[in-house]
């Protein structure tokens, strides 16, 4: 029994002493970051905040046929309607 008590005080002797030794490298707290600009938030470098600029599409006076098709913005872009569509729709099959 005295063995036992004996090797548990030696052990936690050991331990508090292994403790005490260790330097503890306390390390400063990460300083607060620097604000970021909206015009680093966003791909296109400008304010996001801000209201874009948007150009106008000039209406459509054409009549079905008659005017030129539109030139696709990419190779596998749907077709675009160049004219306006005003009495055209529901499209049914009757």
């Amino acid at each position: 029994m005295i063995d036992r008590k004996l090797l548990v005080v030696a052990t936690l002797g050991f331990g508090l002493v292994a403790c005490a030794t260790q330097q503890s490298a306390v390390e400063p707290a990460p300083a607060a970051p620097a604000e970021i600009a909206d015009e680093a938030i966003s791909l296109r470098q400008t304010d996001v905040l801000k209201p874009g600029i948007v150009q106008a599409v000039p209406p459509v006076s054409a009549e079905p046929g008659e005017a030129a098709l539109p030139a696709r913005p990419y190779p596998e872009a749907p077709p675009v309607v160049p004219h306006s569509v005003d009495g055209l729709l529901p499209i049914t099959r009757d």
